[in-house]
């Protein structure tokens, strides 16, 4: 009997993100797009909760948290599958 994949939601942790933003001087979406190096949507998106982040959007965003010591281990949170 196969034991079916088990897939877990990526998430990012709100508070870990304002305080980065706040380091980092980041006060707008768009800036936070820019600053990490996606669409100003895709954020949008992603801290809705309407898709998931993707690894450019994670890669930006623990360059931009090592970048301003905030530990990139706090930032994503992962919420398992129903």
């Amino acid at each position: 009997m196969a034991i079916p994949p088990m897939h877990a939601t990526l998430i990012i942790n709100p508070e870990t993100l304002d305080a980065l933003r706040g380091r980092a001087g980041i006060t707008t979406n768009a800036a936070l797009a820019e600053a990490i190096g996606v669409d100003k949507s895709t954020v949008g998106r992603v801290l809705a909760a309407r898709t998931e982040p993707s690894a450019r959007f994670i890669a930006g965003l623990f360059e931009l948290a090592a970048a301003h010591d905030i530990d990139v281990r706090d930032l994503i949170k992962t919420k398992p599958a129903a």
